[in-house]
């Protein structure tokens, strides 16, 4: 059973990397939505199915997304970046999202299905 336990751990360990740390050029794409903007907003409600991922870039010291399923008030994920750039969060559950946006800065978000290699 231990030895199960461990083997549970280290592919939930390897999962978890994989999603935040996405080597380009594995999967395709196809984006669902892109939000351009500047200061905080709540987006529109989005459907994604599952295996989805968002890319963002921000120009400003700091930069906060919280994803919302469209049936619940609480955030189900959320990220947030200091001195922006640019970056991408993996999503593995569809439905039906908004995003919660908090930025001083110029950004944009891209919401993307990933269709695989």
């Amino acid at each position: 059973m231990k030895r199960l336990t461990c083997k549970f751990v280290a592919l939930f360990g390897l999962l978890t990397l994989l999603a935040l740390f996405p080597r380009p050029g594995l999967a395709s794409e196809r984006e669902v939505i892109q939000f351009t903007g500047q200061g905080s907003t709540q987006t529109e409600t989005f459907h994604v199915p599952s295996g989805w991922g968002i890319h963002w870039e921000a120009d400003g010291p700091i930069f906060q997304v919280l994803v919302h399923s469209s049936i619940g008030d609480l955030p189900m994920v959320g990220f947030s970046q200091e001195e922006g750039k640019r970056g991408f969060l993996m999503q593995f559950v569809g439905g039906e999202f908004y995003l919660k946006v908090h930025s001083p800065s110029n950004w944009t978000i891209r919401v993307v299905e990933i269709l695989g290699p």
